[in-house]
């Protein structure tokens, strides 16, 4: 048998990936065309396979807001969200700096930035979006045309297939978890109870059902929960309550959509140390108000790097809530808690 090359004139597959690439060493598509081509006597038989390897989507920020919200708030002063480099052990790395707050919009950019007091803006540090200015609060929390809704969407398709772990999660109750470790995984990789150990990460895809009210949680996480890899969910809210470190990427995206580290409400740590996407694709959006907020538990400040406890608030008309919208655990209408008051935590994370 003849070796397998990667091109061949009158290929049939080259109408799926465009025109010949000009160098057969780099790959600019992410597609690569096998050929195997067999002889015996005069037969000449040939197999073609196309391989496409699946992008991430780029992460211009620690914690992204590329969708059609961006309303949070921020519970009290002890969070991190820094789009510094950091090594897995928690120490300096060497890459260049991101953003640490990214937005689709300069709207939603002023939105972000107004959700933050000036005691906790100095917690939000990364790339600075002037040269001249400093490297944390307003300087740090940008627009950026770099994350899409289309690239997410492009990734979601190959995530949906190709997830190392795929469920459905069924409103009205959802999915909960408890105690996610590595350990799980030297038993039985193949478990659902092991969502990815640092030389083999996991995709964990949740699909859950598009909620008008935005009163579904497709996910909840309590106890101690890490992972890595890329954790998605898709039409549905994320709640972590427990202690939680994920390595790599957390995207929630879809319709009423909100993130939740509630860890200030739980005497937790919650860490992830990579990027956080918070996508909001519903255009049926509330008017939205900052609301006010009661103290929260003290818990003792982490080292670097942490980004925890985004939480957003808004006032909608009854059984409406925004989309980016939060429940605390003993909310009675989906926006206020037991006391009138909202509290409402969302998106963290952290980057390796």
């Amino acid at each position: 048998m003849s070796p397998a090359r990667v091109w061949k004139v009158g290929n049939p597959l080259a109408a799926l990936v465009g025109a010949k690439e000009a160098s057969v060493t780099v790959d600019a598509n992410n597609r690569l065309i096998l050929v195997a081509t067999s002889n015996f006597g005069s037969a000449t038989r040939q197999v073609q396979v196309m391989v496409k390897k699946a992008a991430l989507p780029p992460t211009p920020g620690a914690l992204n807001f590329p969708g059609n919200d961006a309303n949070t708030s921020f519970t009290d002063d002890n969070f991190q969200v820094s789009g510094n480099d950091y090594t897995m052990a928690g120490g300096t790395g060497t890459c260049a700096s991101v953003y640490g707050i990214t937005t689709g919009s300069t709207t939603n950019e002023t939105l972000v930035q107004g959700s933050l007091t000036s005691a906790q803006k100095d917690n939000v540090t990364g790339k600075k979006q002037v040269s001249s200015g400093t490297a944390n609060g307003d300087n740090t929390i940008a627009p950026d045309a770099s994350l899409t809704q289309a690239s997410i969407a492009t990734f979601l398709k190959d995530a949906a297939r190709n997830a190392d772990i795929s469920l459905y999660s069924p409103s009205p109750s959802g999915l909960s978890y408890n105690d996610i470790s590595t350990a799980n995984c030297a038993t039985n990789y193949a478990s659902q109870s092991c969502w990815g150990t640092a030389a083999k990460p996991k995709i964990v895809y949740i699909k859950g059902a598009a909620d008008p009210t935005s009163a579904f949680t497709a996910l909840t996480l309590n106890g101690n929960v890490t992972g890595y890899g890329v954790l998605v969910v898709e039409d549905g809210d994320l709640r972590v309550l427990g202690n939680f470190n994920w390595y790599g990427l957390v995207i929630v995206t879809g319709q009423w959509v909100g993130v939740g580290f509630m860890d200030s409400l739980n005497g937790t740590d919650q860490y992830v140390y990579g990027s956080v996407i918070s996508n909001e694709t519903s255009t049926d959006r509330c008017t939205k108000a900052w609301c006010t907020r009661t103290p929260s538990s003290a818990t003792p400040a982490r080292p670097s790097p942490t980004r925890r406890a985004r939480a957003s608030c808004s006032r909608c008309p009854a059984g409406r809530r925004s989309a980016s919208e939060s429940r605390h655990p003993g909310a009675v209408d989906g926006r206020h808690d037991r006391h009138g008051h909202c509290r409402l935590p969302a998106a963290p994370q952290d980057r390796a």
